[in-house]
């Protein structure tokens, strides 16, 4: 999410933003990516294997596409590895020709199979990020306010557990700071970017997705803060992670899941203006700090389905 001077008119409603849903590009006939493996569990500890069932073949997940990534409100564009302690961030470059300055500064992110990040600005345009590729930055076909919907988090999530079929959620609405207290689900298709309604959700529920076809949604607020997994039909939250001691006045924050973990980078107005990083395990909810003042104000958190569900 964007930094937060609007969020004063938001303390009192929970808040966030991720949402509608789409494909992302690849080498199936839908439009996305087929990646045999003999894991039945969507777990990344199994070999890939060919047509056959025995014979092996390359991952075609690239190693860019297994990390988390982040964006701050400079446009400072990083990887963020959770798996050393503490985690590490490794600056790949500012977005100087995505939203950085003006009305248009990064908002959220997400990142496909591919490596490609997709940034959204302020002003709801959408830019696509090759993060193989220096960051090339071109402006997506993507027409902002689609069904009412300007303002948004996203996540890719799996179609199936263990599959390579995607579908990117957005959950949001026109402005996070117009007063309303919940926010629309949805998705994205692709390559056409067209926006399809689901159902409102409670809050405004910054997203993040995993190869086990789950969506989940990190709750910022000024009293209530949560993680929930999120029905991606019905919008009801089952498990509830409460997650009282990151209650504050959320001012920029962000969402990725990452070896079974859920990953929150979060500033908080007085209480830490600079963003912290937290871990919440996915096994049982539990908050553990990474991270404590990371000296950056985060803006913007993505990560493939590529990425581990555990880790060995």
């Amino acid at each position: 999410m964007a930094p937060r001077a609007l969020l004063g008119i938001m303390v009192t409603l929970s808040l966030a933003a991720c949402g509608p849903v789409g494909v992302d590009e690849g080498s199936g006939v839908d439009g996305s990516h087929v990646t045999p493996t003999n894991a039945t569990d969507g777990g990344t500890d199994l070999a890939p294997i060919g047509t056959d069932g025995t014979t092996p073949y390359e991952d075609p997940c690239s190693d860019e596409a297994k990390l988390v990534y982040v964006v701050d409100s400079s446009g400072m564009f990083s990887s963020f590895d959770p798996h050393p302690t503490p985690p590490v961030f490794t600056d790949l470059g500012l977005l100087s020709t995505c939203p950085r300055t003006g009305t248009e500064t990064p908002f959220s992110m997400s990142v496909d199979r591919d490596a490609i990040a997709w940034v959204l600005s302020s002003d709801g345009n959408l830019f696509r990020v090759d993060i193989k590729n220096n960051l090339a930055c071109t402006k997506a076909a993507f027409v902002p306010g689609q069904s009412g919907l300007t303002l948004f988090g996203m996540g890719f999530v799996t179609n199936s557990v263990g599959g390579t079929a995607d579908t990117l959620y957005i959950a949001g609405g026109s402005d996070p700071a117009s007063g309303t207290a919940s926010a629309m689900l949805g998705t994205v298709t692709f390559p056409d970017l067209t926006l399809q309604t689901i159902k409102q959700v409670s809050g405004w529920p910054e997203l993040t997705g995993n190869s086990n076809a789950e969506l989940w949604g990190f709750y910022p607020d000024a009293t209530s803060p949560k993680v929930a997994r999120i029905d991606k039909q019905t919008a009801v939250e089952d498990p509830i992670y409460q997650l009282p001691s990151l209650a504050g006045e959320p001012q920029a924050w962000a969402f990725a899941f990452w070896g079974g973990d859920f990953w929150i980078f979060l500033a908080r107005g007085a209480l830490d203006p600079k963003t912290s990083v937290y871990r919440v395990k996915g096994s049982d909810g539990s908050l553990s700090t990474a991270i404590e003042n990371t000296g950056r104000r985060i803006v913007g958190a993505g990560v493939s389905t590529c990425a581990p569900i555990v880790i060995d």
